[in-house]
């Protein structure tokens, strides 16, 4: 390859491992670029917007997809899978990206963002059992309900205080009326 032929690699070049490592390399840094990257992971971790990690749930809900529960249900050689039970699994696997944000969000002391996102989550299971059409849908039976008490119970072992959880009922009786307790 010639000089010319030649550019500067991206970060967009690098596979999630390296860019895992670099970002590593830059936190461990002192000085302003260090400081710069410890400012940014501090922002990724404190605007949290329910709005946006709602719209963003409920597409993972309705990515879901229906050829994919037909293979993973009916029989194998480990036995029988009901389309029931393979729908809960792809649901809780679509959500637990989501469910070990709140608790990234807890341990990093971010209770407010903790709050957001779980609202967000809750708000985007609501919205895609009320108003989404997929072919994947009619297989769930009550799996976005429970989805929805899981999500709640989740983060109620995130957050123990009784005010979090009355205000938390509160924005959920605004933005979940058919499911708010």
């Amino acid at each position: 390859m010639t000089d010319k032929m030649r550019r500067t690699p991206a970060v967009d070049d690098l596979r999630p491992h390296e860019a895992m490592e670099f970002l590593r390399r830059l936190w461990e840094r002192r000085g302003p670029v260090g400081e710069a990257v410890r400012r940014e992971l501090e922002l990724a971790f404190e605007d949290v917007e329910p709005e946006s990690v709602a719209s963003e749930v409920r597409s993972v809900l309705e990515e879901l997809d229906v050829d994919e529960l037909f293979d993973r249900s009916g029989g194998d050689s480990y036995g029988y899978t009901d389309l029931g039970d393979a729908a809960w699994q792809m649901v809780e696997e679509a959500l637990a990206p989501y469910v070990e944000r709140l608790h990234q969000y807890r341990a990093l002391g971010r209770n407010d963002a903790c709050d957001g996102y779980a609202l967000g989550v809750l708000q985007g299971i609501y919205a895609f059992e009320l108003e989404s059409e997929t072919a994947f849908k009619p297989w769930m039976a009550d799996d976005a309900r429970q989805a929805f008490d899981w999500v709640i119970a989740e983060w109620h072992g995130a957050r123990q205080g009784a005010a979090e959880r009355q205000a938390m009922k509160r924005r959920l009786a605004e933005a979940c009326p058919a499911w708010s307790r």
